[in-house]
């Protein structure tokens, strides 16, 4: 049943560049029905805008070059955004979420440091 409702509401995923290493991750993932796969190339001007207008629960960036400006602010903006930088040449990804929880006090820091 979990499996049914994956696929018929699938979690919108856009790969952020144009290397051979994201054509390769978007070939691997696009195997995977529960996704909804788009490809947005990170040369063009208009990339900021095309990210927003997909809306993507996730985005997949290459780590192995600086990630572009723009992405901070998206995350900051976007509730439930998930960022994940691959590297080609790192056996682990980045994930950096959209939490955003509030930290007045050390004790909350505390907190959130100690949530898993």
């Amino acid at each position: 049943m979990e499996d049914e409702q994956k696929v018929s509401n699938p979690r919108r995923i856009i790969l952020l560049g144009s290397s051979i290493f994201i054509a390769a991750i978007e070939a691997g993932l696009r195997r995977n029905p529960g996704l909804n796969i788009a490809c947005v190339d990170d040369r063009t001007p208009d990339t900021e805008q095309a990210l927003r207008a997909h809306a993507a629960s996730t985005i997949v960036f290459d780590a192995s070059n600086a990630p572009p400006p723009y992405l901070m602010p998206l995350l900051q903006e976007s509730p439930g955004l998930v960022l994940i930088g691959v590297d080609p040449s790192w056996d682990h990804a980045l994930v950096l979420s959209s939490q955003q929880p509030t930290v007045m006090t050390m004790h909350d820091l505390a907190r959130v440091i100690l949530q898993e």
